[in-house]
């Protein structure tokens, strides 16, 4: 599948992921799943060669909802891996990369900032803004979030390339199995 996603005219890259206090690298190309349109988490699926092993991952890149309260992909699937639950991925490292957070919630709160007198309260995990006020401020429609990356150590497969029907039930009950 690597192979597949080395395309003329398609640029490569070196992604960077963090792994606690060290950093992988992976070679990626195209991916083999992009989220369509503008207003969502630029999700995308890789086949990625890692440069340290020379093996191959799944790595997910994409922007992550990015509050306190919202645990993280790779935290759930580490917990998920030390209890021993079958059928759930196998994290390989995960976080967020270079500090790199969206801005527009900032610029919609400069626009519809409060009197002087009011004062901003914590986030809390119902609200969809950084910062909430007990008041019609309290409606912000633009999420925060923070560029992350995960990898696993199992490579996902497009269902075009399941050999018959059988193969793709028996996956679907492993992933039930899992839940």
């Amino acid at each position: 599948m690597f192979r597949l996603s080395l395309q003329e005219g398609w640029p490569r890259y070196r992604l960077e992921v963090p792994d606690g206090d060290t950093v992988r690298e992976y070679l990626v190309a195209r991916p083999y799943f992009r989220a369509k349109g503008m207003t969502g988490r630029g999700t995308r699926g890789y086949v990625a060669l890692e440069c340290g092993t020379g093996l191959f991952r799944w790595l997910k890149d994409a922007w992550r909802v990015d509050y306190e309260s919202v645990e993280l992909e790779g935290d759930t699937l580490q917990e998920l891996n030390n209890e021993g639950i079958l059928f759930v991925p196998t994290l390989v490292c995960h976080g967020d990369i270079l500090k790199q957070k969206t801005k527009t919630p900032d610029y919609w709160l400069r626009k519809n900032s409060p009197p002087p007198d009011l004062t901003w309260r914590p986030l809390t995990a119902s609200t969809s803004s950084f910062r909430t006020l007990p008041s019609a401020y309290d409606d912000c429609p633009l999420r925060m979030l923070a560029h992350y990356r995960v990898v696993v150590k199992e490579v996902c497969m497009p269902l075009s390339m399941f050999t018959n029907g059988q193969h793709l039930v028996t996956v679907i009950v492993d992933c039930l199995t899992g839940q």
